[in-house]
């Protein structure tokens, strides 16, 4: 047999101070999981009851009212469940000092905001979609609505210079001189081909402070075991100087 549940109108609300009695583990209902705290109460007649509330922001405070007394908002409903009534005790505030623990929560991402703010968000909203509609068709130039976004326009404008920008005219970057080429080396020293010399010391003067070379770099150079085996001061120059090979 299916069992059928009438729709639960909106109950009857009530302000009340309860003595909790007991309280339940938080359970999950309903397909998204709604927390649901449980626990059982007398009211000021004595009765015992059993209450419930999904507002997570009072579960630590009838956590910690057991054996107290709490103020509380009850709204009170009637269902009926497979023939049955039953009677719902939903709690929807309790007051501490007079004060509400719940606080009531703002839709649309507005939490936080002060009303001014809340205001202009809500009005630029409405000015967008009215801008939409006027773009689309469906509200006429002539509409009340269009004129009050073009005011309100003029507003939030007033102040700015909505004089078009000018366009930059395209300059063309000057042509830069290609860098003349570098020689991949340094120009040489010129050197004399040949030389006369007329005696050994004058030829080796000559290959240290120009050539910068010693005996054994000349001797080695020339193929020989001693500067005195040179003979001929002109050829043994050109051979240093790279303009003869030696034979």
């Amino acid at each position: 047999m299916v069992t059928q549940q009438t729709a639960k109108p909106k109950g009857e609300i009530s302000r009340k101070k309860l003595l909790v009695i007991s309280v339940d583990e938080i359970k999950s209902v309903g397909d998204k999981g709604a927390k649901k705290l449980p626990f059982k109460a007398s009211d000021e007649s004595g009765q015992h009851y059993l209450y419930f509330t999904f507002k997570t922001d009072l579960f630590e405070t009838i956590q910690k009212s057991v054996d107290a007394s709490i103020d509380c908002e009850i709204e009170t409903s009637q269902r009926e469940y497979d023939g049955n009534i039953y009677t719902d005790r939903k709690v929807t505030q309790i007051f501490v000092g007079g004060e509400p623990v719940a606080q009531k929560k703002s839709f649309g991402g507005y939490r936080g905001r002060s009303p001014e703010e809340v205001a202009s968000i809500e009005t630029q909203c409405a000015m967008k979609m009215v801008c939409e509609l006027t773009i689309s068709g469906k509200i006429n130039t002539e509409s009340p609505l269009y004129g009050r976004l073009l005011h309100w326009l003029n507003i939030k404008t007033a102040g700015f210079d909505l004089t078009p920008a000018q366009p930059v005219p395209a300059t063309s970057q000057p042509t830069q001189p290609k860098a003349q080429a570098q020689p991949q080396q340094a120009e040489e020293k010129h050197l004399p081909t040949r030389r006369m010399f007329g005696t050994l010391q004058q030829f080796l003067t000559a290959a240290s402070s120009e050539l910068h070379l010693t005996t054994t770099k000349i001797c080695f150079a020339l193929k020989i075991n001693n500067v005195s085996e040179i003979k001929d001061f002109e050829d043994a120059w050109m051979i240093l100087t790279g303009k003869k090979t030696v034979k």
